[in-house]
């Protein structure tokens, strides 16, 4: 069940990276581009925070942390 968490987790990581590099930048009005890239990365940044606490639950040793906003 874990594995499949973290499979999940990185797909959403791939899907954000992707469409951030591939398809944001085809949208041709503005406003939905700026949104798109908005939306994306927050999803990106959120998810990753997630992956990062989930690793640091499983072992107290991991070195890698975001900093508090």
């Amino acid at each position: 069940m874990c594995q499949l968490a973290n499979i999940s987790l990185d797909a959403v990581l791939t899907l954000s990276t992707i469409s951030l590099g591939l398809k944001v930048p085809r949208m041709k009005d503005p406003k939905y581009q700026q949104a798109a890239v908005i939306i994306w990365v927050a999803i990106m940044f959120g998810t990753y925070s997630f992956l990062l606490s989930t690793f640091r639950t499983k072992n107290g040793g991991y070195p890698f942390w975001l900093p508090p906003f």
